[in-house]
């Protein structure tokens, strides 16, 4: 073989190598990996499926009318146990799960994961709480292939997808039965479906957005990010026609389903207490003098939204971001700025909500690195993003 050739085979082989280990499936494949490798340790350390919701023995004292949720007794800790429970619950009797938890509209609104779950037990015939925990993984599988897409897609690294994957509250998501994980993949998958010269993809993507909606409301602000993005790129003769057909798809929905809860539970509103302040950054400053906890709260989680606005803001003042560099603006404002307190008392809740904006930054990533000319400084917030990682290793072991 003359040394050109084999020259020339040597670059084709080491480039088709390169595309296989860093495309987005490949990626994806080993997300969904790590996370089914944890849920092996787990269940070989006797672990049983229901023990990922932490069911507190408070809840089902509540009622005695549903036998599928009164099985879990034989899980359920002392106390009130955690958020994950709700899940459980409403995939085990959506109709009589009220009855066993507190802000039960809240609970009902956030109804996609446990409702999916429900199905898949009853088509692979397993338990509801294994297909909790296996639709996670599946989720987290979606959103890690459609960010490392949308980051090939747009001229930077795939692998920048690993910060949302491996997030702090991606993790607490998946290990405690939480709808996270759901929500924001399948924005994730929304933002990669939406071409506005499209109509089959607009109407994908604002699917996409609806279903969202009901897995976890705060997904809320990047349908209307992506809404105004629909109206400011679309022809004038076309602009108000698909941004009616968006809207239908994505509010309709939801404005039906909250007064249908209002109807049957009389209320469908947003517990006062999670309203966003009016009052910058009281929902943390209300909390000094801060301890430990606090403190590297602020740290993880406000720190790196404070960074993340002002960028998003330069950006924005320099023209060179599109909707997503939008939408870390409003979740930045939104999710730090304006977040109230009882977040900042649970730092799972924290990391969780956190992940809206982790989410809106590795999106507007490419758009950062064209103005910056660089991704190094993408280190500073995910440093922060990822430092409490070591009070995850009690959510890990279980």
């Amino acid at each position: 073989m003359r040394p050109d050739l084999a020259d020339l085979c040597a670059r084709v082989s080491a480039r088709v190598g390169a595309t296989v280990s860093s495309s987005p499936l490949t990626i994806a494949g080993g997300v969904a990996a790590s996370y089914l490798a944890w849920l092996a340790v787990a269940l070989a350390q006797g672990h049983g499926a229901k023990d990922f919701a932490i069911v507190g023995q408070d809840f089902l004292d509540r009622a005695s009318s549903s036998p599928a949720i009164e099985a879990n007794a034989t899980h359920a800790i002392s106390g009130t146990g955690y958020d994950g429970q709700f899940s459980l619950f409403l995939a085990q009797d959506p109709e009589r799960a009220h009855e066993y938890m507190h802000e039960a509209s809240y609970r009902y609104a956030r109804i996609l994961y446990p409702l999916a779950a429900r199905a898949i037990g009853e088509v692979l015939r397993v338990d509801v709480a294994a297909a909790l925990v296996l639709l996670n993984i599946v989720a987290v599988f979606l959103g890690a292939w459609a960010l490392a897409a949308w980051l090939e897609r747009h001229g930077s690294s795939a692998w920048l997808a690993l910060l949302v994957a491996f997030a702090p509250g991606t993790f607490v998501s998946v290990a405690r039965d939480l709808s996270d994980a759901l929500a924001y993949a399948l924005v994730a998958l929304a933002v990669v479906a939406f071409d506005h010269r499209a109509w089959w993809r607009t109407l994908a993507s604002a699917t996409l957005f609806a279903l969202a909606l009901f897995a976890r409301e705060t997904t809320g602000v990047f349908a209307l990010v992506w809404a105004g993005a629909l109206t400011l790129r679309s022809p004038p003769g076309e602009r108000w026609r698909k941004l009616a057909a968006f809207a239908a798809l994505v509010v309709a929905p939801y404005v039906a389903y909250r007064a249908f809860l209002l109807a049957w539970l009389g209320e469908a509103g947003f517990p006062a207490q999670l309203r966003p302040s009016l009052v910058p950054f009281d929902g943390v400053t209300s909390l000094a003098p801060w301890d430990h906890s606090e403190l590297q709260q602020i740290y993880a989680f406000v720190v790196p939204g404070v960074f993340c606005l002002f960028v998003a803001l330069w950006a924005l003042w320099r023209r060179a971001g599109g909707p997503e560099v939008v939408a870390l603006a409003a979740t930045a404002v939104l999710y730090v700025v304006l977040l109230p307190e009882p977040p900042y008392q649970d730092f799972y809740a924290s990391s969780r909500v956190a992940l809206a904006v982790m989410l809106a930054f590795v999106l507007a990533l490419p758009a950062l690195r064209r103005m910056m000319g660089s991704t190094t400084w993408v280190l500073l917030p995910a440093v922060a993003w990822f430092s409490p990682w070591w009070e995850l290793v009690p959510v890990a072991l279980l």
